[in-house]
């Protein structure tokens, strides 16, 4: 598969992802689905003991969703991609392999969840900032994400967050459990790597991020479509999308 939104590095047992999605990295269904085929072919690989993910040399680990393009989206096919951000979302938590986040920048809406799913998130420190900034849009993150969210710093700050939209800098972040660590931006790298390396060599790992992430994204399909419907009803509410088209027009 070619590679054009995401690229794959090997410095050892470790295998470095770095989202390559324009300017701020947005998440758009192509970015999604070259990392869902990274992933699988990651999981398979046995020399790969760990995995790094970041941002590269942006300003951006990721401002979130494509807005500009996911508008253009009818609601069928909406409904689709909202299929696969739930499904790499959920690949990259459950993955059997530890995974760091190497933030390098800004961490917005879905690039915050996606940094959250690792393992191990090292930031760098600077202006950047953290949050989930939809919900001021009129837009709830994905609902097992939001049980993920929880999982990983507890239902205090996922109530921060997904209630009053806050956004934090890495010095807040830390504090509240959203990053584990903060190094200086030309450290972020090296000490990323490093981590994985450590993280790596932790044979029982696999299992026990199987079950700590029991009840997170395996819901029964009723459910989960349910989740899915009150989603898209959020995104193609009319003052929404007057306000989505208007984020898209100053990017």
């Amino acid at each position: 598969m070619s590679l054009e939104h995401i690229t794959v590095e090997r410095h050892q047992d470790v295998a470095v992802l770095t989202l390559a999605s324009g300017k701020v990295n947005a998440m758009s269904p192509a970015l999604i689905q070259e990392t869902e085929a990274v992933l699988h072919e990651i999981a398979e690989d046995s020399q790969v003991a760990a995995i790094v993910l970041t941002g590269g040399e942006s300003r951006f680990f990721s401002f979130g969703l494509d807005v500009a393009y996911l508008l253009n989206l009818n609601r069928g096919d909406m409904a689709v991609f909202l299929k696969q951000l739930n499904t790499i979302l959920r690949r990259l938590y459950t993955l059997p392999k530890p995974l760091v986040a190497a933030v390098n920048g800004h961490a917005m809406a879905g690039g915050l969840l996606m940094a959250m799913t690792a393992d191990y998130r090292i930031a760098a420190e600077g202006k950047f900032s953290i949050g989930l900034s939809e919900v001021k849009l009129g837009i709830a993150a994905p609902a097992a994400s939001i049980r993920m969210l929880a999982h990983q710093v507890g239902h205090r700050v996922t109530q921060q967050l997904c209630t009053y939209g806050t956004t934090l800098d890495p010095e807040g972040a830390k504090a509240c459990g959203l990053y584990n660590e903060l190094v200086p931006i030309e450290s972020l790298s090296t000490r990323a790597l490093e981590k994985a390396s450590e993280l790596g060599k932790l044979s029982g790992l696999a299992l026990n991020k199987r079950y700590l992430s029991t009840g997170t994204y395996d819901v029964d399909s009723d459910l989960a479509t349910s989740e899915d419907d009150a989603w898209l009803d959020a995104w193609f509410h009319p003052a929404v999308q007057g306000r989505l088209r208007a984020l898209a027009e100053r990017k």
